[in-house]
């Protein structure tokens, strides 16, 4: 679904319409933008509302995971989503 250039006689290139070149009403990136992957350890102990030893230690203690993007260090949003459930209200 593209248009193709009139004023290239004989091209075959076609370009894509304004329509397919945004990505902004795919279904599947609205899923992906709801919810981050990843956040900085600062992002999670505002979640979390702890501080910086308490958010250490509960790294090490394997309760936060965290990723290493290449040149930071990111916690994986789901393990901050795992250890709020597992707080009784």
């Amino acid at each position: 679904m593209g248009r193709s250039i009139p004023d290239r006689p004989g091209a075959a290139a076609q370009y894509p319409s304004h329509r397919t070149q945004t990505r902004c009403g795919d279904p599947n990136m609205r899923l992906i933008s709801e919810k981050p992957l990843l956040v900085s350890g600062a992002r999670a102990r505002e979640i979390l509302d702890i501080g910086e030893t308490k958010f250490w230690a509960m790294v090490k203690a394997g309760k936060i995971k965290m990723a290493d993007t290449g040149g930071r260090r990111m916690v994986v949003y789901a393990s901050l989503e795992a250890l709020t459930q597992q707080v009784s209200v």
